[in-house]
């Protein structure tokens, strides 16, 4: 059910906003008017495509989904998967949208350890909190790149935290491995930042999931045509890391269009025969 919302004019010159595709843009909008009055939906892009793109064809559920992936990326919505069901959440919402007498939400609220919902304004959009200072998704306070070489890193960590808190090795590990996939796969290298550290460690503490499994999965999806183009970050990973394990065991095959990287054959071969 579609839902009457407001758009703000600094919408439309937020610094955060207009990094995005325009695609991606008129997807936030269209999701203001598809989430119930929580800000809270189920993350089908199949769904989001018949409410936001219902008339336009060439916009089709796989670009939907990639633009969702940008929204996930800039910390505009939350991504989160909770008894194998997908849902979304716009961050912030309450700042961002004044509702007379909301309806209770279907949908259950993100974790409390998923970063679902900002802690403070420093991690919120300005246009949602009415400021000029923009999102900053490396994480709060004074921040330094930590310099060196992890396992399965070819470029040397890359890694924005706070001084105090050190990575634990093994995530700041996975984390440059996919930021290394990426960019050799020719996208620009990511930059690890606090959020990629945050989800990383749920991902192997919160979900039960063995570091050495998630860098198979990590190596599978960037050989994947499909899911090398939607994976561009740890926390997108993480929301969609149930899917992606789904669709390793079904094919059952090296996916189409795989390059070998960091002897990327022989790990995807491992992975599907520990999933299956």
């Amino acid at each position: 059910m579609a839902r009457i919302r407001t758009v703000k004019p600094s919408f439309f010159s937020s610094l955060t906003v207009s990094t995005l595709p325009v695609t991606a843009r008129l997807t936030f909008i269209g999701l203001w008017t598809y989430v119930d009055d929580e800000g809270r939906g189920l993350d089908e892009p199949r769904l989001v495509k018949a409410a936001v793109w219902p008339l336009d064809d060439k916009h089709t559920a796989s670009k939907v989904e990639a633009d969702l992936t940008r929204l996930a990326d800039a910390g505009l919505i939350h991504r989160y998967t909770i008894s194998d069901k997908h849902f979304l959440q716009i961050r912030s919402w309450n700042e961002h949208q004044r509702i007379s007498h909301p309806a209770t939400s279907d949908y259950p609220p993100p974790p409390e350890d998923s970063g679902g919902t900002p802690e403070d304004s420093a991690n919120t959009p300005e246009e949602l909190r009415n400021t000029p200072e923009p999102l900053r998704p490396e994480g709060k306070g004074k921040e330094r790149n930590r310099e060196g070489k992890g396992r399965g890193s070819r470029h040397g960590a890359d890694v924005a935290v706070p001084d105090a808190d050190p990575p634990r090795p093994e995530v700041a590990d996975l984390c440059n491995l996919l930021a290394d996939l990426i960019e050799a796969n020719g996208s620009k290298r990511p930059k690890v930042t606090r959020e990629w550290l945050d989800e990383c460690r749920r991902l192997i503490d919160l979900d039960h999931r063995p570091p050495d499994e998630i860098a198979k999965a990590i190596r599978w999806a960037q050989h994947d045509q499909f899911w090398r183009a939607n994976i561009l970050s740890m926390p997108t990973l993480r929301a969609r890391y149930d899917r992606l394990r789904l669709e390793a065991a079904r094919t059952k095959h090296p996916p189409s269009g795989a390059t070998r990287v960091d002897n990327g054959q022989d790990v995807i071969d491992a992975y599907l025969e520990r999933i299956s």
